[in-house]
């Protein structure tokens, strides 16, 4: 039944509020990097969108569709190579980014939040739906991208943090 209410187009109650509550996240966090200089605030939004979206490319691979049509089924199956090449590139902009404009730990948190996000998602999938539908890869994706922005906003408002 939860496969078929993803089906539908229709956007029910809690996914109007499930987007409101992404959209006000990335807002929120977004205004927090506004006390960067504008390029490197750019630079951790990119970096947040390759790697939250390369994430995306980890989890096509590593689970299994829910069912046996839908875009997850069309997008098929990446190799593990193709994944291992989307996490090192996405993973190389989002820690560099990280890395140059606030401080390399703040980097490799930004990543490690973004795969416990994604792990998150996947869990929760497998336990309750057996797999991953397009749905949860884009669920996926906006989990890890909105935590990797929350350790960036976090970083920033540290007190010994200084441009």
């Amino acid at each position: 039944q939860r496969l078929d209410i993803m089906r539908d187009s229709r956007i029910g109650a809690y996914g109007a509020l499930a987007l409101c509550f992404a959209t006000l996240a990335r807002a929120s966090l977004f205004t927090s990097l506004l006390d960067l200089p504008p390029l490197g605030a750019i630079a951790l939004i990119a970096g947040a969108g390759a790697f939250s979206r390369s994430l995306m490319v980890d989890l096509l691979w590593a689970t299994r569709p829910a069912r046996g049509d839908g875009l997850s089924v069309m997008a098929g199956r990446p190799s593990r190579n193709t994944t291992l090449l989307a996490l090192g590139l996405g993973g190389v902009m989002a820690g560099v980014a990280g890395g140059l404009v606030l401080a390399p730990a703040a980097g490799a948190l930004a990543l490690i939040a973004g795969g416990i996000a994604v792990a998150v998602v996947r869990a929760i999938a497998m336990k309750k739906i057996g797999g991953q539908p397009g749905d949860v890869c884009g669920a996926g994706q906006v989990m890890a991208e909105i935590a990797m922005l929350a350790v960036y906003a976090a970083t920033v408002s540290l007190p010994s943090y200084s441009l």
